[in-house]
């Protein structure tokens, strides 16, 4: 750790947690360097290219299947996935890690 004046960075990160999980770097930061607000992002829940479930829910039937990410999506975000079998995009809202709730 070192002092440096970061007040003259409009885009320097000030609060930078350290042991925080859900951040993450988008590019490589050289040694000396601040990090910058445009460096770091949240960590999507569900990546691209991953199988996860989706769930159609209309009162008390509930349909669940198989799909294929086609976006990455944090929590609560708007992703498109693909049916493997039938390869029909839909449209869901993440749920969690493994599921995407589907608005039809």
């Amino acid at each position: 750790m070192e002092r440096r004046d970061v007040l003259v960075q409009r885009d320097a990160f000030l609060n930078f947690p350290t042991e925080d999980s859900s951040l993450e770097l988008t590019e490589n930061i050289p040694v000396g360097l601040p990090v910058l607000n445009r460096s770091v992002h949240a960590r999507p829940l569900i990546r691209r290219g991953r199988l996860v479930e989706a769930v159609y829910q209309d009162g008390g039937l509930s349909i669940s299947l198989k799909v294929e990410s086609l976006e990455d999506g944090s929590l609560g975000q708007t992703v498109r996935v693909r049916n493997p079998k039938t390869k029909r995009e839909l449209i869901g809202k993440v749920q969690n890690e493994q599921t995407v709730l589907i608005a039809l």
